[in-house]
């Protein structure tokens, strides 16, 4: 195969790889439930709107790279919990996290509504949040 044709054969995988971020895009905003994903090094890797909606994080937080430990400051701050229980709101979850096993959490907001946050890992170390 010629470099035309090498060349060709890349858009062509491009636009098909293109196509199917589109499809994921397209899924993941379609969901009913809020969805968070967090990498091994227990920072945000993907995340829908519902989720961000629903537990009402502002978007210059809640974004691709932040920690889960600010996850859990801007939740104080969001009013989730007061401010002085941010350490041990994250100590807890931490040592639900060094468990390695699915869990789920129980948090009512400052609006008076009951969430429950289910928790599973994933086999490339990080976590799915489901809300």
């Amino acid at each position: 195969m010629g470099t035309t044709g090498t060349i060709a054969a890349g858009c062509e995988d491009a636009d098909r790889i293109q196509g199917l971020l589109a499809l994921h895009e397209a899924a993941l905003e379609s969901m009913a439930h809020g969805l968070c994903m967090l990498d091994g090094a227990l920072r945000v890797a993907l995340f829908n709107r519902r989720f961000m909606d629903l537990y009402r994080f502002s978007p210059k937080v809640l974004r691709t790279g932040a920690t889960l430990r600010r996850l859990v400051e801007h939740g104080a701050e969001c009013g989730h919990y007061p401010a002085a229980k941010v350490d041990e709101v994250y100590r807890r979850l931490m040592d639900q996290i060094a468990r390695g096993e699915p869990f789920a959490l129980r948090r009512q907001l400052a609006n008076g509504r009951t969430f429950l946050l289910r928790y599973r890992p994933v086999a490339e170390g990080g976590w799915v949040i489901l809300l």
